[in-house]
């Protein structure tokens, strides 16, 4: 799914956020190797501080809403309370014209004090144009650094997607190996193992599709096994190749070990779960 905002980071600092006020200033940063703007949320105790970009929503529709964010003191955002004024809060994020409840948001660390946040909400008949974070005056004095706004449709924030001017779509990543005989490779048989975590939607949900993990194969997909998840969060594997009697795709369902592990052996073109 694409990435709505437009725009997700800050290089021309604070006009990046059409929207702003209270205590804010453009922020140099050296976030997970990757990301170099953002903005700093400073605290008064007086005035809301606050960075919105614009955004077309359509009404009724449930997003997801995700930011990086580091914390001045160095340790995790901290989220108490369902109004986002709460003194329990660190800070809110705004979507069209509502606040996304703090106490429901996800947050996930990532390395060197770095955590994504993220919420969901659905729309209201008319939608705002805002999207961003606010810290009212009545949070947390805790300040902090936020950079890669990011807003897709569905239940979950997904794979961050930069923007810089357009939406966009996250692209396909591709390894290749022009030379199989440097990894012993056989071609009778083999074994593929893939461990993945995804999140498990309900039907009727939005965002409940089928998603590759993983396809091996030759560039034309003439020969390939490929490795996903169906909807309600189902595993699945699906080979083509040689000749299978009935079908020149066979999904198999496969053997689960712990936490969502599973084994792949393939023997000559078919895929069997493992004993």
């Amino acid at each position: 799914m694409a990435n709505l905002c437009t725009y997700s980071e800050f290089p021309n600092g604070t006009s990046d956020a059409p929207t702003r006020g209270g205590p804010i200033t453009a922020a140099s940063l050296s976030l997970l190797g990757y990301f170099s703007s953002g903005i700093a949320v400073g605290w008064d105790g007086t005035n809301h501080a606050y960075a919105y970009k614009a955004v077309t929503l359509s009404a009724s529709t449930q997003y997801t809403v995700s930011v990086f964010v580091k914390m001045d003191d160095g340790a995790a955002p901290s989220f108490g309370a369902a109004t986002g004024a709460d003194v329990s809060n660190d800070f809110a994020m705004v979507l069209g014209s509502s606040t996304i409840g703090p106490n429901s948001f996800t947050v996930k660390a990532l390395r060197d004090g770095v955590y994504r946040v993220s919420g969901t909400l659905t729309t209201p008949a008319s939608p705002g144009p805002n999207l961003g974070v606010v810290k009212y005056s009545t949070n947390t004095p805790r300040t902090f650094k936020v950079t890669g706004y990011q807003i897709r449709a569905g239940a979950y924030a997904g794979s961050y997607v930069p923007t810089q001017g357009a939406q966009a779509t996250r692209a396909a990543e591709n390894a290749t190996i022009s030379d199989l005989s440097k990894i012993g490779f056989n071609v009778s048989e083999g074994t593929v193992f893939a461990e993945f975590m995804v999140p498990r939607l309900t039907a009727g949900v939005t965002g409940d599709v089928g998603q590759g993990v993983v396809t091996l194969g030759d560039s034309a997909l003439n020969n390939y096994l490929a490795v996903g998840v169906a909807r309600q969060a189902q595993p699945f594997c699906t080979a083509k190749g040689r000749p299978i009697p009935g079908s020149s795709q066979r999904p198999t369902r496969l053997r689960s070990e712990r936490r969502r592990r599973w084994h792949l052996p393939m023997a000559q073109g078919r895929t069997t779960p493992s004993a």
